[in-house]
């Protein structure tokens, strides 16, 4: 038992770890907007996928580690680059552990916790996770300074832009999914109708092939009677009593 419970352990550690490593490649495709350091990357439109098809474990140990990986990754390829400077590098990856440790919390409450649980659920959390944590990724940018309303609409749109692809993504695929177990279940379920008829047809011969038996061992034994009246030597009758013993034989196998 305790077995078991650290290869499960391994394997959970294991799918955060690819999870978290997938996360940080993809956040290198991205495209900068509105404030310097502020990028929309292609990350956000797999992590949403992810947390809808793991379930089974915690979504802050999985936003943590991609908190880690992600943003250092993308700092350490800044800092090789040099394409800004030690200090902007810092807060860019600061920020950047700030949007996945904020978008984790709040699905995490929102979505995780509850009892019951809809597509319709997860697509309103992911647009509200995904737009507050964009928030507070563009106010540490910019020091809580220069709202505007146009910020809140490029946020917004973003939001719901990827939002509505991931999760698109994500119920298509759990849909081909259901189709394809339904496919499955349902040629298991001919080839037991198969198995079933199959077998009937077996126990069917065998019950007619039992009952001609025992018609044969009847004749036997009355013939033996018959030859006993008859003036036919004991030699002769033993054959007919030995008739019916070896059918009762193939009778019993």
């Amino acid at each position: 038992m305790l077995k078991q419970s650290r290869i499960f352990t391994h394997d959970r550690y294991q799918r955060i770890f690819l999870a978290a490593a997938c996360i940080a490649l993809a956040s290198q495709v991205n495209f900068q907007t509105y404030a310097p350091g502020f990028i929309v990357t292609l990350s956000v439109f797999i992590l949403p996928v992810i947390l809808y098809f793991n379930r089974d474990f915690n979504p802050i140990g999985l936003t943590v580690a991609v908190a880690i990986a992600s943003p250092i990754f993308r700092g350490a390829l800044l800092f090789i680059s040099h394409d800004v400077n030690p200090h902007n590098n810092i807060i860019y990856i600061l920020a950047d552990m700030a949007f996945y440790l904020c978008y984790g919390f709040l699905y995490y409450f929102l979505y995780w916790r509850r009892g019951q649980r809809s597509n319709t659920t997860f697509f309103l959390t992911i647009v509200l996770c995904d737009y507050l944590a964009n928030l507070l990724e563009v106010s540490l940018l910019t020091d809580f300074n220069d709202y505007t309303y146009r910020l809140f609409q490029i946020l917004f749109i973003t939001a719901l832009i990827r939002s509505l692809v991931s999760c698109l993504l994500a119920f298509l695929y759990h849909y081909f999914q259901l189709m394809l177990r339904q496919e499955n279940h349902e040629q298991r379920y001919y080839h037991f109708i198969w198995v079933a008829s199959a077998v009937n047809s077996e126990v069917y011969f065998m019950r007619k092939n039992i009952s001609e038996i025992e018609n044969v061992m009847k004749n036997a034994y009355l013939l033996n009677q018959d030859l006993q009246n008859a003036d036919v030597s004991e030699a002769e009758r033993d054959k007919a009593v030995q008739i019916a013993r070896d059918v009762d034989e193939v009778k019993e196998d």
